[in-house]
């Protein structure tokens, strides 16, 4: 888990697979509640067999989020670049980049062969 502005978290988790069908990448953006509990506000996966970038966020719902993924929550498509592969360090400090940006989250070096977030 990474710090990237006070109160909030990212991690990035990243399927491999033999052939790029098999491959996934997610992208969470966690608020830091009390008493070490996280509140998903922005999830963001890429699923390069069968969708585009998209991404959930707990809005309109009536759920309790807290601890857990945003399983029902609305899903809003991405503009897609379908020549990434996550099973590329390069093309995943990409997808990291795209994150970063719909969340609005400077990166130190947005340099793609510079970034250490692995």
């Amino acid at each position: 888990m990474l710090s990237v502005a006070e109160g909030y978290t990212a991690i990035f988790i990243w399927r491999d697979g033999q052939t790029l069908a098999d491959r996934s990448f997610y992208g969470h953006l966690f608020l830091k509640l009390a008493h070490e509990q996280l509140m998903p506000i922005f999830e963001f996966h890429w699923h390069p067999s069968h969708k585009g970038f998209h991404c959930k966020l707990p809005c309109r719902t009536e759920q309790d989020y807290k601890n857990r993924m945003l399983p029902g929550a609305p899903e809003l498509a991405m503009s897609t670049d379908l020549g990434l592969d996550p099973g590329h360090a390069i093309d995943r400090n990409k997808l990291i980049s795209i994150f970063c940006d719909a969340c609005g989250i400077d990166l130190p070096d947005n340099d793609e062969k510079s970034l250490t977030l692995f």
